[in-house]
């Protein structure tokens, strides 16, 4: 009998976002929005994930200056919250983040440099 181990990421553990992404397969994205509009210049979510409870589902995204502003604010809305990916889809996945995630933060983009000047350097 082959027995794989999945250890727990929910409740009460604390792990990175990284660790949480990659056990579920989650994809972080991270968006910039015209300097005009006066919201915070960026926002992070996971791909197809909404907060689920109570057979209600709600977007949640977290808001900051920086990416990682955003991050952090985002991991603070989706502690401790029942998740689900996919919601509509065959794929549909249910799981709890943790109540905490640990303070080690995936390398974002640096954008405080011009994006167009960024995309022209990277070559």
């Amino acid at each position: 009998m082959e027995i794989e181990f999945q250890p727990f990421a929910g409740g009460a553990g604390v792990i990175s976002v990284e660790q949480f992404a990659d056990t579920y397969g989650l994809k972080l994205i991270v968006i910039e929005r015209p300097k005009a509009i006066g919201l915070a210049r960026f926002y992070v979510c996971f791909d197809g994930v909404e907060i689920g409870g109570n057979g209600i589902l709600s977007s949640a995204s977290g808001n900051g200056n920086t990416p990682t502003e955003a991050l952090i604010d985002y991991c603070s809305r989706i502690a401790g919250h029942h998740l689900v990916k996919d919601a509509y889809m065959p794929t549909r996945a249910e799981f709890d983040a943790p109540n905490a995630f640990s303070p080690v933060l995936p390398n974002l983009p640096n954008v405080e440099m011009d994006p167009i000047k960024a995309m022209l350097t990277k070559q």
